[in-house]
């Protein structure tokens, strides 16, 4: 018989539910020892050794309080965690480990799972899986309502990145919500973004703080003034540059913008050694909303045909942001998703308002 060795009994002690129960323990004796102290000080108050037992008092009231403390940060991050997966019937989960790993971690769990046949829900070119999409928003939006109001939530998706975009538009704004990333590769790489927090407005005002972790630069790559539609292509993971002109020339688009980092030699994109952090994701999702937003303002009869390489959360996060600042863009935009069967991008109708049919 094996015995457990001690790395697996310290992954069950402090898994995030175990922490908990192990703080309230801590704070139930810290309770009792400074009423306790507190009751031998009263007492004592009148012979010598009275300051002594005001210091015992002092540091069990400093240990109660820096308990409660951890207790509220524990609960807080990572809190409650929705694993949210919206993915192909035929594709593999390429994010079980990060997801355990995640789940031991937090205090508790709720899960959202739906499986779906893609070329079933195709029809005259285009996916149609908005009914999905809003299963899926709807079923989260009333677990984190009904949830515990003194954890914090976090969203862990695993959807294609256009289901993800529809699906941090339907948040509810009245909580505060960290969205964690779940590596493919590595549980240790996982990382968590807590979502901006905005007032509805018309402006993201970014600040150097929200930039610099992480600058993105935006360029024109090509135009044609014979077509109409505007492609974005956001390019922020490995494998960015498989995507070319001529694919997207083939949707016949008037003019190409591409969104990435300014440094490429030091992020992902070229070291695979290296994995964007908390700070680069947020800066990463401020700065493609912001772009997103300017260039459906500048140009507001065009149609968009968005194409992405990007993290899950950034994803999530933009959808957060462009619903909260007065843009209707979901209506006049192609979400294109990449069928690796047949190599090649179809849109990815998410939201019910989005168009219906696409010209190449």
């Amino acid at each position: 018989m094996n015995k457990p060795r001690w790395r697996d009994l310290r992954g069950i002690m402090f898994a995030g539910s175990n922490r908990i129960t192990w703080l309230e323990w801590g704070i139930g004796i810290a309770v009792a020892l400074t009423t306790a102290m507190l009751a031998v000080t009263l007492d004592a108050l009148f012979v010598s050794s009275w300051r002594v037992l005001v210091a015992a008092t002092a540091v069990a009231a400093i240990l109660l309080g820096v308990l409660l403390w951890l207790r509220s940060r524990v609960k807080q991050q990572p809190g409650t965690l929705y694993c949210v997966q919206l993915l192909d019937e035929g594709m593999r989960d390429w994010r079980t480990a990060s997801r355990k790993e995640a789940i031991r971690r937090s205090i508790s769990v709720r899960s959202i799972t739906r499986w779906v046949d893609l070329e079933h829900y195709q029809e005259n070119g285009i996916i149609h899986l908005v009914d999905s999409c809003e299963s899926v928003s709807t079923a989260l939006e009333q677990m984190i309502n009904s949830g515990p109001d003194d954890t914090g939530h976090t969203i862990a998706p695993n959807m294609f990145w256009p289901a993800t975009v529809a699906l941090g538009a339907n948040l509810p704004a009245s909580r505060k919500l960290h969205a964690l990333e779940l590596h493919p590769d590595s549980p240790k790489k996982n990382a968590l973004l807590t979502l901006p927090q905005y007032d509805s407005g018309d402006s993201i005002n970014l600040s150097s703080r929200d930039i610099d972790p992480c600058k993105l630069t935006i360029n024109k790559e090509f135009e044609d003034p014979s077509h109409d539609d505007i492609a974005v292509h956001i390019a922020l993971t490995r494998n960015s540059d498989k995507l070319t002109i001529d694919h997207i020339n083939s949707f016949s688009v008037g003019e190409i913008y591409k969104i990435k980092p300014v440094d490429t030699k030091h992020s992902p994109l070229s070291d695979p050694n290296l994995d964007y952090c908390d700070t680069q994701l947020r800066a990463q999702a401020l700065q493609v909303a912001d772009t997103l937003i300017s260039l459906a303002r500048d140009n507001p009869s065009k149609q968009f045909i968005i194409f992405a390489m990007m993290p899950k959360v950034v994803a999530l996060a933009i959808g957060w942001i462009l619903i909260q600042h007065n843009v209707k863009l979901f209506e006049r935009t192609h979400l294109m998703h990449y069928d690796q069967e047949k190599g090649r991008y179809i849109p990815l109708r998410v939201r019910a308002n989005q168009p219906d049919t696409l010209q190449t």
